[in-house]
C-alpha cells in the first residue's frame, strides 16, 4: 500500500498545493521532508504546519522553523516526558474542560512549546477497560488451569 502526503492551504477552501505518493514502507519522518520541500515555496511566513508524530523529528522541525513557520504535532513521549507526568499535579495543571476533567500544563523550550494534558475521564475508561480485559482473561483460563490440574493429578497417581 502506498502514502499520500497532501499540503493544503486552509483559507479560502481546502486547497491542494502539492501531493506526494511514495511506497508504503518509506518512514514517515523521509515522507514528510519531500512533501514539505514539494510546497514550502507557496506558504507564507508564519504560516502553521500541521503534521502527526509520524513524521516528528528534529530534522523536520528544524527546516520548518529555519523558513519561518510555525508548526503543530503530536509528540512521542520519552523518559522525561513520564517524569513530568508522574509529578503532574506540581506544575500546577490549568482545568482546560470541567466536564472531562482535561487539564494541561505548557511547557516552554528554547525551541519549542509542549502542551501535556491529562483526561480524567479517559483515564477512568482506560482503567474500566484493562479491568474487564483482565477478568475476561481470568475467565478464559479457568478451563485451562482445570485441564493443568487433572495433569498434575494425573502425573502425581502415576508414580
Amino acid at each position: 500500500m502506498d502514502n499520500v502526503g497532501v499540503t493544503d492551504l486552509s483559507d479560502p477552501v481546502n486547497i491542494p498545493i502539492g501531493m506526494t505518493i511514495e511506497p508504503g514502507n518509506l518512514n514517515d519522518q523521509t515522507h514528510f521532508t519531500k512533501t514539505y520541500r514539494q510546497s514550502r515555496n507557496r506558504l507564507r511566513e508564519g504560516s502553521l504546519v500541521i503534521f502527526d508524530k509520524g513524521a516528528n523529528s528534529v530534522a523536520n522541525t528544524q527546516i520548518i522553523q529555519a523558513d519561518n513557520l510555525q508548526y503543530v504535532t503530536g509528540k512521542k513521549l520519552n523518559k522525561s516526558d513520564d517524569k513530568i507526568i508522574a509529578e503532574f499535579e506540581t506544575y500546577n495543571p490549568q482545568v482546560i474542560e470541567k466536564d472531562s476533567g482535561i487539564r494541561g500544563i505548557k511547557i516552554e523550550k528554547p525551541n519549542s512549546t509542549n502542551y501535556l494534558y491529562v483526561s480524567e475521564k479517559l483515564q477512568k475508561e482506560q482503567l474500566e477497560y484493562r479491568a474487564r480485559k483482565i477478568v475476561s482473561e481470568i475467565k478464559e483460563q479457568r478451563p485451562f488451569r482445570r485441564v493443568l490440574t487433572r495433569i498434575r493429578l494425573f502425573q502425581n497417581d502415576s508414580e
